[in-house]
């Protein structure tokens, strides 16, 4: 039990009698634990008002105080109410959309108070099978919330820096990073098949796509990258993961060979260049810069995709990890799929 964090959730299906969390804390102690995680409302009722809430903190403050143990997650709890019965950021219900980001607000402050080192917020099932809606929704709840007024979202440089974030997350959540199609030609691990995309293809459904990292091929260990890319400019992520940098060349043929796929979609597409770079590597000064090569890339794209008024390529002047470039994925997506 040295050096363990143990959380007191509620969600066993067998239960002892009930135990003051404050008291948990003590007994947790006793037998050495290092921490302790919780739901907030495995501390305070889910109706509790700012006085009720208060009450039951101060004890769990003080035996967090009386015992040293730290606090290193604080969770959320957005799934026992019924009120989340269709998801708590994806309900349909915009009030409870509203009321879920508040409550996780509080709580980051809650756990910032306690000198946490993480929050965490259980998905319900509908945020776990809709990443896109649930990451558009949080940001629609945070311009809505500045909109109103502050709930737990103060200072405004805050609520900003946080609307930021959400909207990389959402354009992370849309992106189809086009890795695979690299491996396809050049090899490397987790090769794909000539059916990559072939589900767009055949579904229509709405897509929106970058060349995210197309400016490397991944291999193993430095000791296992084959012998006819030894010569080639290579970079070690770490001890495991090795890469290589692609050549002008390679990527006139990832581009043509995206496009060919492209061509063959007749839902809406949205495929979008990020003309400042294609990865974290791929920056001024960074080790896999090679604008000539990303040049060949996009130049591909352009000659070959046969663009429509449903099938459009996106010029976008800013490096693909960019905040900009992450808005201009999310406008793209809300576009094509009218949300």
């Amino acid at each position: 039990m040295d050096g363990a964090v143990v959380g007191v959730g509620n969600t066993a299906l067998a239960r002892r009698p009930e135990l003051a969390p404050a008291e948990a804390i003590h007994r947790l102690s006793d037998l050495g634990a290092y921490g302790v995680t919780f739901h907030d409302n495995d501390v305070f009722p889910f109706d509790a008002d700012a006085a009720t809430k208060e009450k039951h903190l101060a004890p769990f403050r003080k035996a967090l105080e009386e015992t040293g143990l730290v606090v290193p997650m604080v969770t959320t709890n957005l799934f026992s109410h019924p009120m989340f019965k269709e998801g708590a950021f994806t309900a349909n219900e915009r009030e409870v959309r509203r009321f879920a980001l508040a409550k996780v607000m509080r709580n980051l402050d809650l756990a910032a108070e306690l000198g946490h080192r993480a929050h965490q917020r259980n998905l319900p099932g509908a945020e776990q099978r809709h990443p896109v809606a649930h990451a558009l929704h949080l940001v629609e709840m945070v311009r809505g919330q500045q909109d109103r007024g502050p709930v737990g979202l103060e200072p405004a440089d805050h609520r900003e820096k946080l609307l930021r974030q959400l909207e990389v997350i959402a354009a992370q959540a849309v992106l189809r990073v086009q890795q695979p199609a690299r491996r396809a030609l050049i090899g490397g691990v987790q090769a794909a098949d000539s059916d990559r995309l072939g589900a767009i293809e055949r579904t229509r459904v709405p897509y929106i796509g970058s060349c995210g990292a197309l400016d490397m091929v991944n291999f193993g260990a430095m000791s296992d990258v084959p012998a006819c890319y030894r010569q080639r400019h290579l970079h070690a992520h770490n001890a495991h993961v090795t890469l290589m940098r692609t050549t002008p060349e390679e990527n006139k043929r990832i581009g043509a060979w995206i496009a060919a796929k492209l061509n063959a979609c007749e839902g809406p597409v949205r495929f979008l260049l990020p003309l400042g770079g294609v990865s974290a590597i791929d920056i001024p000064g960074g080790p896999f810069h090679f604008p000539e090569a990303d040049e060949a890339l996009f130049a591909a794209l352009r000659r070959t995709v046969k663009q429509t008024a449903n099938r459009q390529l996106v010029e976008v002047p800013y490096h693909i990890n960019d905040p900009a470039f992450a808005r201009a994925v999310v406008a793209h997506f809300r576009e094509i799929c009218r949300v």
